[in-house]
């Protein structure tokens, strides 16, 4: 059997538009391997990918909008 993590690419919009994956045999590598191990390359890289197409996470949005926000005071 094989056991797989995969991760959402965003565009600048929020939108999903594709997604990664990386599968592995399930007699190689253990479900708590993957999840503390290989996923969060996996999430990583999606994360990378979407900022290089112009994605910006809510957070960061949200933390700009406060620094925009002190700045006009």
């Amino acid at each position: 059997g094989l056991r797989s993590t995969a991760a959402p690419i965003m565009d600048e919009n929020g939108e999903v538009i594709g997604a990664i994956n990386i599968s592995v045999p399930a007699a190689e590598v253990s479900y708590e391997e993957l999840i503390s191990r290989i996923s969060p390359v996996v999430r990583a890289t999606a994360a990378q990918i979407s900022a290089q197409l112009g994605y910006e996470p809510a957070e960061i949005l949200s933390r700009q909008a406060t620094i925009f926000a002190r700045g006009r005071k």
